[in-house]
């Protein structure tokens, strides 16, 4: 997988790539080597930016080349929204 960009905080780190998904890995997770704790698969191009909420360690984001931006519920494991550019 070729990652395009990434964020991270004290508790997970998120990616992004041109494989259309969004990976987010618990830290204590991946110090483990333990798969990524949720793939969210909703894009249908590459995605170019991701970041975790700074006001929520239970949201993130994610734009595409498919001109969409998500917002994803991290512990349902859940796109909750998806604004069209």
């Amino acid at each position: 997988m070729d990652i395009t960009d990434m964020d991270l905080n004290g508790e997970m780190i998120i990616t992004g790539g041109k494989d259309c998904k969004v990976k987010v890995w618990l830290i204590t997770d991946l110090i483990a080597q333990k798969p990524c704790f949720v793939e969210f698969s909703e894009h249908t191009s590459e995605v170019t930016q991701v970041r975790l909420c700074p006001a929520s360690t239970h949201r993130a984001c994610s734009a595409s080349v498919d001109k969409l931006f998500k917002v994803y519920d991290i512990p349902s494991k859940r796109c909750v929204k998806t604004i069209q550019a």
